[in-house]
């Protein structure tokens, strides 16, 4: 779950274990100011939950080189509940 202090979700709402890493260009994507794979053709960004809980989801498993308990504890859920995105995601947690 996400909070949000307002009606958009912006990078400060995120965990900030997520955002060390070139937090510079990612909040400029994030804003919607660069190209990215989740930009759209009207060059809007694509937020929603799901794309977001990817990314992140895969962020996470980045950081911690496929380690899927340290990316669990990145993200502040269960290994299990990581296992079971994963699959609902249909994201190999293999680190390449």
């Amino acid at each position: 779950m996400i909070l949000s202090k307002g009606e958009r979700i912006d990078v400060d709402d995120l965990p900030p274990v997520l955002c060390r890493q070139q937090a510079g260009d990612d909040a400029y994507r994030a804003r919607g100011n660069g190209n990215d794979d989740g930009e759209r053709s009207t060059g809007t960004t694509d937020l929603s939950l799901k794309s977001m809980e990817e990314h992140y989801i895969r962020k996470a498993l980045e950081l911690a080189e496929g380690n899927q308990r340290k990316a669990a504890r990145l993200l502040d859920i269960s290994r299990d509940t990581l296992r079971y995105r994963l699959k609902k995601l249909g994201i190999t947690s293999t680190y390449q």
